[in-house]
């Protein structure tokens, strides 16, 4: 039997090199402040209030400060200097945005104290990936330019097409100011955390900024019993939580966050023990309107147990699907009243393939977060419940009846309404 070794690299292991980058040191900066001698040049994404920068030449005028590290970035402005919360008159010193560092001139009166500014980072540069056209603020734009600008990747390994449909579908500004030294992908993660969103690999191996979100894949792959081998459904229990905490807004000096929660008082008798349990998510987000709406969105898919099925099929049939994609599943053996699933939404979240002797694909499906029905209007023209197709279901939506039931079966459809 011939055998074919392939050494591949993956793109996305570069974002487990660390941010920030550059070091202040006697080498680059000979006059700097004892206190930023060998701590990390911050970076700058999206609008921030606050900022302390770094005193790197105590010789120059009354001082130079860094905002943000011009080796990687430029700003799109410095909108204020404060000295001890009293703004600096613009006459008083002068700002370098391509050099992202302001100077207190020697004309100023007084002896700065603790200087502080609001500024605006990274502008866009005209990528293919950019939405924003004055500076940076998405989810997908800035993760492409952390994997390109910082982390090393070309411009042709990004999926720029995915970075731009994930910002138009949700286009939350966020802002980050990255001080502490950490792998790129703990940043990523806060970026992403902000809009339910993972950036992964494509089928043609290009970073692929995406967005989680419910909805019923209409013309999806669909996998049936006769190619199913194994079919293990097991309830995901542990992975319900009763409080979301979303934590937005961080303050870049105290490094506090402001927080809205979500309660879900209803979540704790379906754990265990019938103890409350809390997930906070850690965001760079930037309103409270967008903290409540996705704490609102977490709880809402935390609160439903969700149920992972592990397939097998052997054939060729599964072989383009990608992590992420949504499959639809008929089975005559599930967690179900009638004990089956016919088309039943399942999102795929991983792939396992081999091509010798025959081809295999296994495949870790999840019930979409036991998420269904969601923000659809009824329309005039829809099957009664009892006569819909499962895809009508899902795309429709329906009318209640009398009592304000959808499915008069289900206590849970009565006078509901579900928006994403």
């Amino acid at each position: 039997m011939k055998t074919m070794t392939l050494m591949v690299r993956d793109k996305q292991k570069v974002a487990y090199r660390n941010l920030p980058v550059t070091p202040i040191f006697e080498d680059n900066y000979p006059n700097t402040d004892e206190e930023v001698r060998g701590t990390r040049i911050p970076l700058l994404f999206g609008v921030k209030t606050g900022i302390t920068p770094k005193l790197v030449d105590t010789t120059d005028n009354k001082g130079k400060y860094l905002v943000a590290d011009p080796a990687y970035q430029t700003l799109y402005s410095i909108d204020a200097v404060y000295d001890d919360g009293v703004e600096i008159d613009a006459g008083d010193m002068t700002l370098d945005l391509t050099g992202c560092s302001l100077t207190i001139l020697g004309q100023y009166s007084g002896t700065p104290g603790v200087v502080t500014c609001d500024a605006t980072g990274q502008p866009a540069r005209g990528k293919a990936w950019e939405t924003s056209t004055d500076y940076l603020k998405y989810y997908g734009e800035i993760v492409c330019e952390i994997y390109t600008n910082y982390l090393g990747l070309l411009d042709a390994e990004i999926d720029s097409t995915g970075a731009t449909d994930s910002d138009a579908f949700q286009p939350w500004a966020q802002a980050a100011y990255i001080q502490d030294e950490q792998s790129a992908r703990t940043y990523i993660r806060n970026f992403e955390r902000g809009v339910m969103g993972r950036t992964i690999r494509g089928l043609t191996g290009l970073i692929q900024p995406t967005i989680w979100y419910p909805y019923y894949p209409v013309g999806a792959p669909v996998l049936d019993d006769p190619i199913i081998m194994e079919f293990a459904p097991e309830t995901k229990i542990e992975t319900i939580f009763s409080r979301v905490l979303v934590r937005y807004a961080e303050n870049p000096t105290s490094r506090r966050f402001l927080t809205r929660e979500r309660t879900d008082n209803e979540a704790r008798y379906v754990q265990l023990d019938g103890r409350t349990e809390d997930r906070v998510i850690t965001t760079y987000l930037t309103t409270a309107a967008q903290a409540v709406e996705l704490a609102e969105r977490v709880r809402f898919v935390s609160a439903n147990p969700d149920t992972e099925v592990r397939v097998i099929e052997t054939g060729l049939g599964m072989s383009e699907v990608k992590i992420g994609d949504r499959i639809l599943l008929t089975t005559a053996r599930a967690p179900s009243a009638d004990g089956s699933w016919t088309n039943r939404v399942m999102e795929v979240i991983q792939i396992i393939r081999s091509f010798s002797p025959i081809p295999r694909i296994e495949l870790l499906l999840n019930n979409q977060k036991g998420v269904t029905g969601i923000g659809n209007w009824t329309t005039p023209t829809a099957a009664d419940w009892a006569d819909a197709t499962e895809e009508q279901k899902q795309v429709q939506g329906f009318w209640t009846d009398d009592n304000g039931y959808i499915d008069p079966a289900d206590e849970s459809s009565a006078d509901a309404s579900r928006w994403w």
